[in-house]
């Protein structure tokens, strides 16, 4: 490689920017391959599959050993009826709780129908990209309603018995 000029090849010339519609509807970064998402998708499955195992499984085995100590005591049926009052309650005040806030939040949806658009749209390089705004929302309110929801009821069955005297 001594006395040898490196060369290097040319560099391709810059394609000219063009304004105008050029820009597709969905800008989407990094650009998705097919390759990677259904092994993504499954590894995630897992993970969570495995997470559900390791942390219901303390609270699993503690209803087996009380749902074994009540029939070796010929108490089964206080056993069950103890746990359909609690998952019942949880149930309960789970739904309600949601259809409440969901509901809520869609009537206020309703009633500022104006302010808040279906889409926007913002212009980048004269290009126009709309956004979509509504699903969006729609999804922030199912998760808030839905984390509430879940809270509220677990909150209520943990008080069931002070429930259950009523």
């Amino acid at each position: 490689m001594v006395g040898r000029a490196l060369r290097f090849a040319p560099e391709p010339a810059a394609r000219p920017v063009k304004w105008g519609r050029e820009l597709p509807d969905t800008i989407d970064w990094p650009p998705r391959t097919q390759s990677t998402g259904p092994n993504r998708r499954a590894l995630i499955i897992v993970i969570a599959l495995i997470a559900v195992v390791f942390f219901g499984s303390r609270t699993a085995l503690s209803w087996w050993v009380d749902l074994l100590w009540f029939r070796a005591l010929g108490y089964s049926q206080i056993f069950w009826k103890s746990w359909g009052l609690q998952w019942g309650t949880f149930a309960a005040f789970a739904v309600l709780t949601f259809a409440f806030l969901y509901g809520v939040f869609r009537a206020l949806r309703r009633s500022h129908a104006a302010d808040l658009p279906d889409t926007h749209t913002i212009f980048s390089g004269g290009n126009p990209l709309h956004l979509p705004v509504a699903p969006v929302l729609h999804a922030i309110v199912f998760g808030i309603s839905a984390i509430v929801a879940l809270g509220t009821g677990a909150a209520m069955q943990a008080k069931w018995p002070t429930l259950a005297l009523y």
